[in-house]
């Protein structure tokens, strides 16, 4: 075990959504619809109604996936920090002035899964790399 509390059932359930390497910033272009809303609940101010509206947060959530899909030129917001702080004023949310920090839009980890068969044999090779300008470091790797 590498992280003390995380059981083999908090890996199966939460596994492929978090990671102990990173930077501690949700990258906008690329987080999950999940990863997102739990942004937006980070970024709202304490106590904001609009959190508690179902009908708001589906169509924040997918506004915010056709913004990107639109682009800038298109219409949409842009794919940044400050873009979805942007939207999300549009929506009527007002957010905490930290909430930028909790944003970026570069990925620098990243995990790496290989398959190989020969006959009857299969093998699956798991890296997880940091990649940052001509750095590159692994984290880990595992051939099962």
């Amino acid at each position: 075990r590498l992280v003390r509390g995380m059981s083999d059932a908090h890996l199966r359930a939460f596994g492929d959504k978090i990671s102990i390497y990173g930077d501690g910033k949700v990258n906008v272009l690329s987080a999950p619809i999940a990863t997102i809303e739990a942004l937006i609940y980070s970024c709202a101010q304490q106590g904001e109604p609009l959190l508690f509206n179902q009908t708001w947060m589906q169509e924040t959530l997918t506004g915010w996936e056709q913004s990107k899909l639109l682009g800038v030129l298109g219409g949409g917001f842009p794919p940044t920090p400050e873009g979805l702080i942007s939207f999300l004023d549009s929506r009527g949310l007002v957010v905490t002035p930290q909430c930028k920090d909790l944003m970026g839009t570069e990925s620098h980890n990243f995990t790496v899964r290989s398959i190989a068969q020969v006959g009857e044999v299969t093998r699956t090779m798991t890296t997880v790399m940091r990649v940052h300008r001509a750095t590159e470091e692994f984290y880990y790797y595992a051939v099962r």
